[in-house]
């Protein structure tokens, strides 16, 4: 049925050198997605008009498996690599197929566990805040929170998104290893403040303090700085005294100089927005329509039930 020269809508996927064509028949992609019934209105299909979509950011072995779903509710996800099924789980949310969305969670929660493991970075920085992937980000957030000295060392811990490090921090309360968090929030900090970069530390004017200062600005007050010793502190600590608040300063030499017990209560009242990546659909007809980019909320799907490789629980 995919083959059927009856069709009305065209899309095209990928990017560069990795594209392709695909078509398909509105009525079929309406009826099970939600958003091509938003995107293919009833309007233009009495028109009569052929629909060309343009999505570069959707592979086109992720956009034959979905349609290849749509047309025939089969899925098998043995058959893909890691970042295959990765990339599906992101094109699902991206096209509103929930039903897809959250199998393909599970799937890579219960049977592609390492994977995941070895990518919290990239996965969380991909799905953080999307209410969609909560059972995922709970699950890498767990799992952090499991052993978080091995993630805080990892070589991809300096790519972390600023949102998901703040919310992390803020899962660290507990954490008896400040010192290993000062270090990690450091090193994170002057790999994204790009003017420090090629930088050594010893290189460091006031000036490149003062952007290392603009970077860490929202995290210095989840330090526990009470959970370092005087020793760290004079060593670790007091060489960047110029990115940490005075009053947060002027309080641990208090508590180091003369033993002056402080109580931590620091309002963190931090609301800048986070920056959720949406969706641009362009469309191209023959009578050169341009539809609007789609502002939809989430909700259930219309079709058919998942047939899939069943995996164990």
């Amino acid at each position: 049925m995919m083959s059927a020269d009856d069709y009305n809508v065209v899309i095209k996927v990928g990017e560069n050198q990795d594209t392709k064509e695909f078509h398909a028949h509105s009525n079929i992609l309406r009826a099970f997605s939600r958003q091509f019934k938003y995107v293919i209105s009833s309007d233009i299909i009495k028109k009569n008009i052929r629909v060309i979509i343009n999505k570069p950011n959707i592979t086109p072995t992720t956009f034959e498996i979905i349609l290849k779903y749509i047309y025939t509710t089969e899925l098998n996800l043995e058959n893909q690599s890691n970042a295959n099924n990765f990339d599906l789980l992101i094109a699902c949310d991206d096209l509103l197929l929930e039903e897809l969305i959250e199998y393909v969670q599970k799937y890579l929660i219960k049977k592609q566990e390492y994977w995941v493991q070895q990518n919290l970075v990239f996965i969380l920085n991909c799905i953080f805040n999307n209410p969609n992937f909560k059972e995922l980000q709970d699950y890498c957030i767990y799992s952090i929170c499991d052993d978080p000295i091995l993630f805080l060392t990892s070589s991809d811990f300096p790519s972390l998104d600023k949102y998901v490090l703040f919310h992390l921090l803020k899962q660290f309360h507990l954490l008896d290893k400040e010192l290993i968090i000062w270090d990690s929030l450091i090193k994170w900090g002057i790999k994204q403040t790009p003017e420090l970069e090629n930088k050594n530390n010893d290189e460091l004017t006031d000036v490149d303090y003062a952007y290392l200062k603009n970077t860490l600005n929202m995290f210095i007050p989840l330090i526990k700085f009470t959970n370092i010793t005087s020793e760290d502190f004079y060593d670790r600590v007091r060489p960047y005294e110029a990115i940490i608040p005075n009053d947060i300063y002027d309080n641990m030499m208090k508590y180091y100089l003369v033993k002056q017990p402080i109580k931590m209560s620091i309002n963190i009242n931090y609301h800048e927005p986070i920056e959720m990546s949406d969706t641009n659909y362009k469309f191209n007809t023959s009578s050169i329509m341009t539809l609007p980019t789609r502002v939809l909320p989430r909700g259930p799907l219309y079709g058919k039930t998942l047939h899939h490789q069943p995996f164990h629980q």
